[in-house]
């Protein structure tokens, strides 16, 4: 499936062939892209022309005042777009990095657990003449490394083809990023410090990861090898034919080290890497970090008795599936958990953390499970500063860029309104009215290209937001009143979106408000100037600004209602008509 997606998607393109809907009225047919894409603005209007209208002012000549003011409104526009990034850091960062380092810790936790389990066997190997039946203690010995083996067969033939990929990977990124990095290095052409620190974090995080993937290997193989030495260093020659024989069985088995492969082609060892270059309590507590990582996804396996249950994780797996943000891992983690069996292996774990053991196993054990979950928060917290800018700046990019026009438009309006007031200081009166009223068409059309860009974006928005707010209205009323299911950080989650929610909206129609309240400053500035005092050819070209500036412009969502406060205040009055509705409704069906 991934194999005829990418064919679909990505080869298919490049020979002229995209896969285009007919109902996509948002697709740019100008400038095809290789995937199916939806905009959520008009792309028939071109945004470029609202860039040039804003370089073009700020290359252009003026006062000191009002580059201030120019100033002061971008300065606006820049925390605008700063909070909406950071505000979306701690949104996206946690889904990012459980989407990447979900299965690379969850395979450190199998290998360190079986490692685990091999230095209890070896200590109980070493310590068989203490045990008083000695026969029963070497057959369980036996048997239980039959058991991993089997397990250390079963995690290679799941993750041999990961490794492969990840391996390969690792290492084209790892010689063309150092390539790259000598050619800047020898040409001096385009050397930055910011581009030069992103290439070296590339290299060492490639560098580092291959590492990490072989020295897990190479601890693998080293307790492997334990199991032998511990047999052979066995006085097995003080016991009886029998018992020594029975005991050459752990040492035939032992003397071929397991290891991690990728590919079966070569082993993941340290000389790869060198050439290339307490009882339920504890079970839960070693792999709760793993679990919680991959529940989230809805690839954990678990024994699914009900069809009621099978039937919630199926709509939770297909829900996670089509999620935009996680559509390049998910799949692959699903695959990866969905067609190989790997429950056998978390049976496996479970039993070893549930028999009985003794102090020292269950200290081993514990000591191999800590490593586990260090790799897992290391690769969790690693990942924060990775993923964390990518998704902040896909959530507010939009927002974001809205306020930069706005509030430049509103920078402009501004100067437009102190230069009115300031007519008589000009030396050329016609000259300075000629270039205000043209200044204030060229505005006109900015404030019209932008609402035509963004206003059934603003709709949708606002109708989300609308929905969103009256439904967690209506579930916190219902938890308050009933008392089921009330906890605090349930109640804090919804408060905090019930807020943002509220919040987004109230920012959207504030923005919305404060070009209105500019645009009725240019009407303001041109009724109070003394324009009776003019000659009446003056005063006739100054009504020219009057009239225009007699209608408000503003934003609006899908050219239905004004983003102004009066707006927000009336959608508030609604919501909250919605929701005693709601209150109504509930009372009569108890």
């Amino acid at each position: 499936m991934m194999a005829a997606a990418i064919t679909v998607m990505a080869v298919l393109p490049i020979f002229g062939y995209s896969v285009r809907h007919l109902s996509n009225i948002t697709a740019d047919l100008e400038r095809p892209l290789p995937i199916q894409t939806y905009y959520i603005y008009d792309t028939t209007r071109n945004i470029l022309l609202l860039l040039n209208m804003i370089k073009n002012d700020w290359l252009k000549p003026k006062m000191i005042k009002e580059r201030d003011v120019m100033i002061k409104r971008a300065r606006m526009a820049r925390i605008f777009t700063i909070f909406g990034y950071f505000m979306m850091l701690g949104l996206g960062l946690s889904a990012v990095a459980i989407m990447y380092t979900g299965v690379d810790s969850f395979l450190s936790l199998l290998v360190f657990h079986v490692c685990g389990q091999l230095e209890n066997l070896k200590i109980r190997i070493i310590h068989l003449d203490k045990f008083q039946n000695f026969e029963n203690t070497l057959s369980q010995s036996v048997q239980n490394h039959i058991r991993l083996i089997r397990f250390i067969n079963i995690i290679d033939e799941i993750f041999t083809l990961m490794l492969l990929g990840t391996l390969f990977y690792l290492g084209i990124l790892f010689a063309l990023n150092g390539f790259l990095l000598c050619s800047i290095i020898s040409q001096g052409r385009d050397l930055s410090i910011p581009r030069l620190t992103f290439i070296i974090t590339i290299f060492v995080n490639a560098f580092g990861h291959t590492c990490v993937y072989c020295a897990v290997g190479e601890i693998l193989v080293a307790q492997c090898e334990g199991i032998y030495q511990a047999a052979y260093k066995y006085k097995w020659y003080n016991l009886e034919p029998k018992k020594a024989k029975n005991l050459m069985m752990i040492m035939i088995r032992a003397n071929k080290s397991l290891y991690l492969t990728a590919g079966k082609l070569f082993p993941m060892t340290m000389s790869t890497f060198c050439n290339l270059l307490k009882t339920s309590g504890d079970y839960e507590w070693a792999i709760g970090l793993n679990r919680i990582n991959l529940a989230l996804l809805g690839v954990w396996p678990k024994n699914i008795e009900t069809k009621r249950k099978k039937l919630i994780s199926n709509i939770h797996t297909i829900l996670m599936l089509n999620t935009v943000i996680c559509g390049c891992y998910i799949p692959s983690i699903h695959s990866l958990f969905k067609v190989w069996d790997i429950l056998p292996l978390l049976s496996m774990i479970k039993d070893d953390w549930l028999k009985p053991k003794m102090i020292k196993e269950r200290d081993i054990m514990i000591k191999r499970a800590r490593i586990a979950r260090i790799f897992t928060m290391f690769g969790y917290f690693m990942m924060l500063s990775l993923g964390l800018s990518a998704a902040a700046i896909m959530y507010t990019g939009v927002d974001s860029f809205l306020s930069l026009l706005v509030f430049h438009v509103c920078g402009q309006l501004e100067n437009l309104k102190i230069r009115i007031i300031h007519l008589d200081k000009f030396q050329n009166f016609e000259n300075a009215l000629s270039h205000s009223i043209q200044d204030h068409i060229r505005l006109i059309r900015f404030i019209t290209i932008i609402d035509e860009i963004f206003t059934l974006m603003l709709l949708g928005t606002l109708f989300y937001f609308g929905i969103l707010f009256a439904f967690y209205g209506f579930l916190l009323g219902t938890m308050i009143t009933q008392g089921r299911d009330l906890s605090l950080p349930r109640l804090t989650f919804i408060i905090t979106v019930f807020v943002n929610t509220f919040g987004h909206t109230c920012l959207y129609c504030a923005v919305g408000e404060i070009l209105v309240a500019q645009c009725e400053g240019i009407y303001e500035a041109a009724c109070k100037y003394k324009w009776y005092n003019l000659e009446s050819k003056k005063a006739k070209s100054l009504m020219m600004i009057m009239i225009r500036a007699n209608k408000s412009m503003y934003l609006t969502a899908g050219k239905l209602f004004p983003m102004t406060m009066s707006t927000f205040c009336n959608v508030s009055w609604l919501i909250e008509i919605v929701c005693h509705f709601y209150s109504y409704l509930y009372r009569f069906l108890i």
